[in-house]
């Protein structure tokens, strides 16, 4: 493996990890997430990748991709994140918005005093409106086939050089309702 996400979804009894990271500094991210756990929500969490793949978007933007397009299989309608400054527009870019009503403007002091965490939502996984075009398109298209093997190119370098990414995305038994409260 060479990069990965985690879709964490809410479930009432466990925090989601965005809960225990920033909970105490801003106490509001608890109701926001209560707020949304009726229809279904989560946090893509977890990101990471090798460093022979650094900067070709394997656990940014591909691994964020895949958690995503797998949200609503679990029934997740909404999701959370925690960013840092540099992967703020790769989930802008993916629908996210930042939550200006906590912290400073979206920011903490996380995981440490010397850097930026951004907390990020996307607010409707179903439909996904304020994603970029060519990113819903391919996020739609994983999610009607998500067993497949696509050539994908780093969007944010011109000229970048397609790579081979074998999406097994179906989540076996999975139900829609087990994450919701209503």
């Amino acid at each position: 493996m060479f990069g990965g996400a985690r879709v964490h979804a809410a479930d009432g009894v466990h925090p989601l990890p965005i809960e225990s990271a920033v909970g105490e500094l801003d106490p509001s991210i608890y109701t926001l997430v209560y707020n949304n756990q009726a229809r279904g929500t989560g946090e893509l969490c977890g990101l990471w990748n090798s460093m022979e793949v650094a900067g070709m978007g394997i656990g940014a933007i591909f691994a964020s991709r895949a958690a995503l397009a797998i949200a609503p299989q679990i029934g997740l309608t909404t999701i959370f994140s925690l960013c840092s400054p540099v992967t703020v527009k790769f989930s802008e870019w993916q629908g996210g918005r930042i939550i200006k009503d906590i912290g400073n403007n979206g920011t903490f002091y996380y995981p440490k005093h010397d850097l930026l965490a951004t907390a990020v939502f996307v607010n409707d996984m179903i439909n996904m409106p304020d994603t970029a075009a060519l990113e819903r398109e391919r996020i739609m298209n994983l999610r009607d086939q998500p067993r497949q093997v696509a050539m994908e190119h780093y969007p944010f370098r011109k000229g970048s050089e397609a790579i081979q990414i074998h999406y097994d995305l179906l989540v076996q038994n999975a139900d829609i309702h087990e994450f919701r409260t209503a």
